[in-house]
């Protein structure tokens, strides 16, 4: 998907219009594959708005935030609209920085926060929803051009598990995903991460 090419210069200008004249210090984010992201501050506060020419993608994030708390945090979608011929999204700005800018101490200290995340994400309480993968505004599955179609043939002993499970796994108990990591460390050029043993336990859905 191509990103909108746009300026800060209009996006400056479409957000007085959208907003009113108190927006400042309109800047564009280098990162985003599919939306092109412009950080502003209005208020005393700090945003973030996006383009796209699609709305898909906002729309699951919008429904994202409702399973925001204190252990998952989920940046509240304000504001969603149409503009420049596509779509836009208003976030809250949330601190931090880009992952695929750390360098290896930063990695380092990430990870534990990281790992709390993921865990965070494995205990959401999905029920209400339906199939995996890709997903919709509904938060089900999202349709592909294969739904309904047989599975292709599966050989197993081409998928074979990682040699080494916790134990724990291999009993079938819940394990928190920093300890599925454990024989994850640091080497001295750069972090590495190994393939992962999962839990039947954890990975139901």
């Amino acid at each position: 998907m191509t990103r909108q090419a746009l300026s800060e210069h209009q996006v400056t200008t479409f957000l007085a219009e959208a907003l009113g004249q108190d927006v400042s210090d309109v800047a564009a984010i280098d990162h985003g594959e599919w939306s092109k992201a412009f950080s502003f501050r209005r208020d005393a506060a700090d945003y973030i708005v996006r383009f796209s020419t699609t709305q898909a993608d906002f729309l699951t994030d919008r429904l994202a935030m409702r399973y925001a708390s204190s252990a998952l945090l989920v940046p509240r979608v304000a504001k969603l609209g149409q503009a420049f011929g596509g779509f836009y999204a208003i976030s809250n700005k949330a601190a931090g920085e880009f992952i695929d800018d750390l360098d290896q101490a930063g990695l380092r200290r990430l990870l534990p926060s990281l790992f709390s995340t993921l865990d965070a994400a494995r205990r959401v309480d999905l029920s209400a929803s339906h199939g995996f993968g890709g997903w919709g505004a509904d938060g089900n599955r999202e349709p592909t051009p294969d739904a309904g179609k047989p599975p292709l043939s599966h050989n197993p002993s081409r998928h074979r598990a990682p040699s080494r499970v916790p134990a724990s796994c291999a009993a079938g108990r819940e394990v928190p995903f920093r300890d599925r990591v454990a024989n994850l460390l640091p080497c001295e050029r750069r972090l590495q991460l190994p393939r992962l043993a999962f839990c039947a336990s954890s990975t139901r859905g």
